[in-house]
């Protein structure tokens, strides 16, 4: 849930006091934005990037840290352009390399960047829960997320077709299995799992329809087989143009 204007403002406020004086001008930059001042904000906010890119490595990994710490403590919007990326972002990809890095970067590159100096989002979980074991659970529920959107996608389209190997995607599937039982959360574990057992059962209905149709020498009709067997799957709706 994302604050409302005045929330946002009371965050900002709060932490005017405690914040480092160099931080000042970007919390009231942040203040403008909320009370939509929007620009007297992209002024201040473009005067702080342009000081704060040219902070010694120090400064700025300070900064980063203490704006990532207020960005998942209260869901504030402050990752904005271009301090995102002029000035966080290359923070982070040179923390990286550091010898002090922490699991907690490679988290915050993945999640709000995805991709960097060659690193997938998936090799960034993997570097942060390297470096932290069972104790990131966030990488780790984050990486069975993004292994199901991947699973999602193949079957998106069915009953119409399949994309991808679906053979390909079982084993995907297997592997997601054994993160799973990494996670902690007795919830979330059921959560995701439910899933998964989801998935898997549509992609063997998918190549058992497959195989009959074939050895019958028929043609492919998923739905129809998924109602004769008593599959109750929703399908996403398709439109398609020529």
């Amino acid at each position: 849930m994302r604050y409302t204007k005045n929330e946002s403002s009371t965050w900002a406020i709060s932490i005017m006091e405690d914040v480092d004086q160099a931080y000042q001008p970007f919390v009231e930059a942040c203040i403008h934005f909320v009370k939509g001042m929007r620009q007297t904000a992209l002024v201040q906010l473009n005067e702080f990037v342009h000081a704060s890119s040219q902070w010694p490595f120090e400064q700025r990994q300070s900064f980063t840290a203490w704006i990532m710490q207020v960005v998942e403590g209260h869901d504030a919007d402050v990752l904005k352009y271009p301090l995102s990326i002029e000035v966080i972002l290359p923070t982070l990809r040179e923390w990286m390399h550091a010898p002090d890095v922490t699991d907690e970067v490679f988290l915050w590159l993945a999640k709000y960047y995805g991709y960097t100096d060659g690193f997938e989002k998936e090799d960034l979980l993997k570097r942060a829960i390297a470096l932290n074991g069972l104790n990131q659970q966030r990488a780790i529920e984050m990486l069975c997320y993004m292994y199901l959107d991947r699973v999602d996608f193949s079957v998106h389209h069915l009953p119409d077709y399949y994309i991808g190997d679906p053979k390909l995607t079982l084993i995907l599937l297997d592997i997601t299995k054994e993160w799973i039982k990494q996670v902690k959360s007795v919830d979330t574990q059921t959560a995701l799992n439910r899933e998964r057992i989801h998935y898997k059962q549509l992609i063997d209905d998918w190549l058992t329809c497959m195989a009959e149709a074939e050895q019958r020498g028929e043609e492919l009709q998923f739905a129809k087989w998924c109602k004769l067997h008593g599959r109750k799957y929703h399908w996403v709706k398709a439109y398609y143009y020529e």
